[in-house]
């Protein structure tokens, strides 16, 4: 799914992707394509639907101190 703001880090550059959640169904995975990040989810969501994105804060945080 593409939301319409990129709040979880996709991988790139030799760096992981973020954990998190929408919604409460575990994010996958998250890649870009150009300005577009494509989320990865176990469970599609209806399009235009409000999400809740909650990013898995340790594991950025763990990212981002060995950067």
């Amino acid at each position: 799914m593409v939301l319409e703001d990129m709040l979880l880090f996709p991988e790139g550059g030799r760096q992981p992707d973020d954990g998190g959640t929408i919604n409460d169904i575990s994010v996958l995975g998250v890649t870009c394509l150009g300005a577009q990040a494509d989320h990865f989810t176990q469970t599609p969501l209806d399009p235009g639907s409000q999400v809740l994105v909650w990013v898995d804060w340790e594991w950025r945080f763990d990212h981002m101190q060995q950067h």
